[in-house]
């Protein structure tokens, strides 16, 4: 049985590499056969053509003089001018919460409902210890007259001589002893009415009303939560006016006066401008950046911004300066360097350069090019430092492997 299962083992191996060597001998014979596909089927392997780059075309243009509006543009968030939280002033179960975010909420809403149950007894205990405390005061006074009237007939006795002085001054004492207890049963029903006020106040406490006018910004809790003390339930903001707080440097901050007019644009909204003034600018600078705040008013009647926007304020500084400008497409970023590039010999040469203003259409250039030198416009945020380029309306060139010439080894003869 063992020799079967080894007989058949051999005659399987056997079957398979007889198998594999004839599918060898097809794969060379077919090669033999067409030679010129097998050498183009290494992808650019030895034999074969290397593979054509694509040189691209560019558009130049010459740094050209302006004037420039001195203007400065400056980013920032879009903060509500009023924001509140509502906070729950007791402890205790939440029993619901009326808004969600979103809505709207005027002063003196009801925004949370606490439970109150147990402040509700102690009210109802603190009632009726001004009950007792007030029929208390009613039997002290009763006393008191009664004492009153005995001093007087013990007074007529005494002056009679039928009585003596020790028992007019026992009822004297009783007398005083009446007054001590009244004035014990007023205070009492003075402190059980304070008692009730500061539960007045507690019940008061177990409702949170809205502080102003404004929309909800956040939620923190829902029903059923413990609260404590000072624990925020929801947020609100007041967005019909927002303001944005901007740094700007020394040499700009002097030259900007409270209530001047700017710009406000938002990346939300394009090609739509916003009106806003200049509320307040900073006495200080900051010694480490030198630069001021400024605090800048929008107004948002109709509500269509949101609370941290990012926003671009422009303010006209005032006159009007000569300048360098340059397409908005021919100025690329590397990283957080600003830079362009230059055209060497058929190559993209980068060169950092400092930008300063930003028009609609174009930038200007403060330092880094010279009046009237080329740099790349069209495609340069494609580019590489050093890479071969083609301007465009010029005729074919070679790229890395000879673009332009036959792809075979040897120029074709031309047909007469």
């Amino acid at each position: 049985m063992k020799k079967a299962i080894l007989a058949l083992l051999a005659l399987a191996v056997v079957a398979i590499v007889t198998w594999r060597a004839y599918q060898l001998y097809q794969s060379k014979a077919a090669a033999a056969a067409n030679p010129s596909s097998s050498g183009r089927s290494g992808g650019g392997g030895r034999g074969g053509p290397l593979p054509t780059m694509r040189v691209p075309l560019v558009d130049s243009v010459s740094a050209k003089e302006a004037l420039i509006e001195d203007r400065v543009s400056l980013i920032g968030s879009l903060r509500p001018l009023a924001e509140v939280q509502v906070m729950s002033k007791i402890s205790g179960r939440v029993e619901k919460i009326t808004v969600d975010v979103g809505d709207t909420v005027r002063r003196g809403d009801l925004i949370a409902q606490v439970e109150d149950r147990e402040i509700l007894q102690q009210i109802q205990q603190a009632e009726a210890s001004i009950g007792v405390a007030r029929a208390s005061i009613q039997q002290r006074e009763a006393e008191l007259a009664n004492f009153t009237r005995q001093v007087g007939r013990y007074r007529d006795l005494h002056e009679q001589n039928l009585i003596s002085r020790q028992d007019l001054d026992e009822v004297l004492t009783r007398q005083q002893t009446s007054e001590a207890q009244l004035e014990l049963s007023k205070a009492q029903l003075r402190q059980s009415e304070a008692s009730l006020a500061q539960l007045k106040i507690s019940l008061e406490n177990t409702r949170s009303f809205s502080p102003m006018d404004g929309l909800v910004g956040k939620r923190f809790l829902h029903p059923g939560a413990l609260v404590s003390a000072n624990t925020p339930i929801v947020n609100l903001v007041d967005l019909r006016t927002l303001r944005m707080i901007v740094n700007m440097v020394e040499k700009d901050l002097v030259r900007v006066g409270r209530g001047a007019s700017v710009a406000v644009a938002v990346d939300a909204f394009p090609g739509r401008s916003y009106s806003g003034k200049i509320l307040r600018a900073s006495p200080v600078l900051d010694p480490a950046t030198r630069t001021g705040e400024v605090e800048i008013q929008v107004a948002n009647q109709d509500l269509s911004l949101r609370a941290e926007m990012f926003a671009r304020v422009t303010l006209n500084l005032g006159g009007q300066r000569k300048g360098l400008l340059l397409p908005r497409e021919a100025v690329v970023y590397r990283g957080e360097q600003s830079g362009v590039f230059l055209l060497e010999e058929s190559r993209a040469r980068f060169r950092p350069v400092e930008i300063g203003y930003s028009l609609q259409d174009s930038v200007e250039i403060r330092s880094g090019i010279a009046l009237g030198e080329k740099v790349i416009s069209m495609g340069a945020s494609l580019l590489k430092d050093g890479d071969q380029v083609r301007m465009r309306g010029e005729g074919p060139g070679r790229g890395a492997s000879g673009e332009g010439a036959p792809s075979g080894g040897a120029p074709r003869k031309k047909r007469g």
